[in-house]
């Protein structure tokens, strides 16, 4: 109750006496102030980094009488980028809330958590009070992890992809991701090493895709690749093994033949097929390469044989294991003599890989000229024709002799 003084006149304000009049003021007013990140029908999560998104004040009036001209100021809005610092609410009859929104951003260097912002409340246009209100921040948590493919690698693989994965099972959206990659020697990152990812929401998983190379000449072994992630807000680095398993490898160690000459038919020629590499090598075959001038045997008889003339089938060749394969062949009449390349493509199964192998080794053979064709190009050396000529006459003298003593 509170005692007003008064002045109170009479007579035609001719005379006058103060007074005190008891006046009880029974209402009050307060406020109750709650922050929603988008909108009461659409509540949203900001996170370090968001930008641009609804920021709702809920005020309620707690007292017993109305409040009228509302204005929300934010005396301090770290660590909000704000649009507008002055909220016009309006009336709030007592008992009831009304709402007012603008436009934040939150800055991309703070720690996800709860922030208390002072906002100070005007009311029946003379009268204020401040009021700390709580805002939101939620975190994103990152996880990531890399697949191959194809999942397990050998030496002599291209283009093999690496999978990062980037997990968000935090409760706030992860802004500005980017992953990058850093890879081990002898491994060959050939994509760019960094890829953005844009903003992550709440259980969003997005993958990212690098390609390495593993070259023919790469030992077998475990090698190192970091997959880092960057946010606004935070950053996770993670070292992964990347597995290069043993391959076999084969070679052509020895190469048997008789004498080839131009024109020759069905000759053998016999491969020996060596596994130098550490891994066993299964269903192995071998494709003989072919030329204008050396080709496979092929009978008159069976011209369907020309299909498979060329390929052989080894079996299996464990670590250290020799094979032979033989080969029938012929020599094009008009083979020039010299040396010619040829090459076997051998084609192979290893455990583990999805894939075939193959592979080309190249040998030499050598034509030599026919032995007329020697024997006359000789006849053009004055040696070589003396030689003849002393072996003739030798001939003839033992001839000649023998001829005698039978006639004795």
């Amino acid at each position: 109750v509170y005692t007003i003084p008064i002045i109170v006149t009479y007579f035609g304000d001719t005379a006058s006496e103060p007074a005190f009049v008891k006046v009880p003021v029974n209402g009050y007013v307060n406020f109750s102030i709650q922050a929603l990140w988008g909108t009461t029908s659409h509540p949203l999560s900001a996170s370090p980094g968001s930008s641009s998104l609804p920021l709702t004040f809920i005020i309620k009036d707690v007292g017993l009488v109305d409040a009228t001209n509302v204005t929300l100021n934010i005396v301090n809005s770290y660590p909000l980028l704000v649009s507008q610092k002055s909220i016009g609410i309006g009336i709030i009859p007592a008992g009831e809330y009304n709402e007012g929104s603008i436009t934040a951003s939150v800055y991309s260097n703070i720690t996800p958590g709860t922030y208390f912002i002072p906002i100070k409340v005007n009311y029946f246009g003379d009268t204020s009070l401040t009021e700390y209100v709580p805002i939101i921040i939620s975190g994103p948590k990152l996880a990531v992890n890399l697949v191959t493919i194809p999942p397990q690698i050998f030496p002599g693989f291209y283009d093999i992809r690496l999978e990062g994965v980037v997990v968000n099972y935090g409760t706030g959206i992860a802004e500005n991701t980017s992953v990058s990659i850093s890879v081990q020697p002898p491994l060959e990152l050939i994509s760019p090493n960094n890829i953005s990812l844009g903003a992550i929401a709440t259980g969003g998983v997005v993958n990212s895709t690098f390609l390495i190379n593993v070259h023919n000449n790469t030992p077998a072994g475990s090698y190192t690749v970091y997959i880092t992630v960057n946010y606004d807000g935070g950053s996770l680095m993670k070292p992964f093994s990347v597995k290069v398993y043993p391959k076999a490898y084969l070679d052509i160690v020895g190469v048997h033949y008789s004498s080839l000459t131009s024109g020759a038919s069905q000759v053998p020629i016999t491969l020996t097929i060596k596994n130098e590499g550490n891994a066993t090598a299964y269903n192995v075959r071998a494709i003989l390469g072919q030329s204008d001038v050396i080709y496979p045997y092929v009978s008159s008889s069976n011209p369907l044989s020309a299909l498979t003339a060329s390929e052989s089938s080894l079996g299996d060749i464990s670590p250290g294991q020799e094979v032979n394969v033989t080969y029938i062949i012929d020599v094009s009449s008009g083979a020039s003599s010299g040396i010619y390349p040829m090459s076997v493509t051998l084609v192979w199964n290893q455990t583990g890989s999805l894939i075939p192998f193959a592979q080309s080794d190249s040998f030499n053979v050598m034509v030599s000229p026919p032995l007329l064709s020697q024997i006359g190009k000789d006849f053009s050396n004055p040696i070589t024709i003396i030689i003849i000529v002393v072996l003739a006459i030798i001939i003839i003298v033992l001839a000649l002799v023998a001829l005698r003593r039978r006639k004795k």
